[in-house]
């Protein structure tokens, strides 16, 4: 039988800011990540989709997370096929044209940023969400 692993998706949602839900020293986004942590055995990092992680950011969510813990981590959007903001790209890709050598360095980033993860066992699922445009078939 297959385990069903039940978490929350992100650490810094609105309603879960205002709703009380982190006690007082857990304010900040380490002591939410922590808080969470504790109650759930997994997290869904929804922040790559808007822009690459660094490996400093993941290695920190590695750090401040048990054993056992998982992070499903969302594609970034252009890697899903979505209108993407230039400011969600590095830097020093914003002006690469839009074609499959940026689409080709963009995941190689991706896997570089999450491996912190990857090594300490807390990667989870990647997460795609496509547009509404891809139709099956």
């Amino acid at each position: 039988m297959a385990n069903i692993l039940i978490g929350t998706c992100g650490w810094t949602d609105r309603a879960l800011l205002t709703s009380g839900w982190y006690p007082p020293g857990h304010r900040d986004t380490e002591g939410r990540l922590r808080h969470c942590a504790t109650r759930f055995p997994l997290v869904e990092a929804d922040s790559p989709y808007y822009a690459l992680p660094t490996v400093r950011t993941t290695t920190h969510w590695a750090e401040r997370t048990p054993d056992g813990f998982r992070f499903d981590v969302k594609a970034h959007s252009l890697l899903t096929g979505h209108p993407t903001r230039l400011s969600a790209l590095p830097e020093d890709l914003r002006e690469h044209p839009r074609d499959d050598a940026l689409l080709t360095e963009l995941w190689t980033r991706y896997a570089e940023d999450l491996d912190p993860l990857r090594r300490a066992g807390r990667l989870g699922t990647l997460l795609f969400q496509y547009p509404l445009s891809l139709a099956p078939g």
